[in-house]
């Protein structure tokens, strides 16, 4: 089953350093809070913020309290894929330069699937990675952002997918 929806969400991070998540709970009869196994997509183009590694945006999947994977772009095609655990951050894969990022205000498709205890990236139908973790079960699906040093950042998030 796949439940898609279309809809432009824009994220505004005005804060140096901090991070920012939206997700969903119910939309209409589709319960969305405690996706097990998940496949998310969606169009994701930064439009206003520097471009570097401070600023980085995109997905998350199976959030729970504070704890989600998440993967993650910036405008210099950097890239991080990982798990949030408590307060802290843990790289699973990490590219300062990947070539299937579009940089600067470009828009990509980035798609994180979960299934069972792997969790898979793509960006722009291509694999950057996978890793096999059992912290997060369940949880919510969402977008993130945040505001590098020393402006923040605007992100639009559109044609978001969900299988």
């Amino acid at each position: 089953m796949a439940w898609i929806f279309v809809l432009y969400s824009f994220q505004l991070v005005p804060e140096r350093n901090i991070s920012r998540w939206s997700t969903w709970g119910r939309h209409g009869s589709y319960n969305l809070t405690s996706l097990q196994n998940v496949d998310f997509s969606a169009d994701v183009r930064k439009v206003d913020g520097p471009n570097n590694e401070n600023v980085n945006f995109g997905l998350i999947a199976r959030l729970n309290n504070s704890s989600f994977y998440y993967l993650m772009i910036n405008g210099n095609g950097g890239l991080i894929f990982g798990k949030h655990l408590g307060q802290n951050w843990l790289d699973e894969v990490k590219d300062i330069k990947n070539p299937f990022i579009n940089i600067g205000n470009s828009t990509n498709l980035l798609r994180i699937v979960c299934d069972n205890n792997i969790i898979t990236g793509y960006i722009n139908d291509e694999i950057i990675g996978s890793f096999e973790d059992n912290s997060n079960s369940q949880g919510k699906i969402g977008f993130i952002s945040s505001g590098g040093d020393p402006d923040g950042a605007a992100v639009q998030f559109d044609n978001a997918l969900v299988k």
